[in-house]
């Protein structure tokens, strides 16, 4: 072998090592990038699917109104921590719904945001006088086992 074949031979393996070095290393970044983008979304959805527990209606509609009925202002401030709980929660969900728009994320996203809404100001309609009837009691429940159901689902999408 000559020494311009030796030369040849050394500069192209040590490129292509160069380049498995730096197509390896972009691959192993992507993989950490990704893994942390899921356990990002997966602890966001954590604290809301906590949340979700705290706004159940069926134990808090008619324990807000009946500390309403023995302490007005107690039954304000329960509402409003759980109203000051959830649109912390929701922050990090309308992030993972930007991160995501046009998807099946997206649309879960919505769903769980606008139920879980819906709920946190209905609870909140109680605590200022309005009354748990037969009407709130068809259709806020409903909406909460929706944000869960929808939030679960979200959850079994990023595993």
């Amino acid at each position: 072998m000559t020494w311009w074949q030796t030369a040849a031979v050394s500069l192209s393996s040590s490129a292509l090592g160069g380049l498995l070095a730096v197509a390896g290393s972009y691959f192993l970044a992507s993989r950490h990038r990704r893994a942390e983008e899921r356990e990002d979304a997966i602890r966001s959805l954590g604290a809301v699917l906590s949340l979700l527990r705290e706004l159940d209606p069926s134990t808090w509609g008619e324990r807000i109104a009946y500390r309403r009925e023995s302490d007005a202002d107690e039954a304000l401030e329960i509402a409003a921590a759980k109203r000051a709980r959830w649109l912390c929660a929701a922050d990090g969900l309308e992030v993972l719904g930007a991160l995501h728009p046009d998807s099946r994320i997206a649309g879960l996203v919505e769903t769980i945001a606008d139920r879980a809404s819906l709920v946190s100001i209905r609870l909140d309609e109680v605590a200022h006088g309005a009354r748990v009837d037969g009407a709130w009691q068809e259709a806020i429940p409903g909406a909460h086992t929706q944000a869960v159901e929808s939030a679960r689902e979200l959850v079994r999408l990023f595993r």
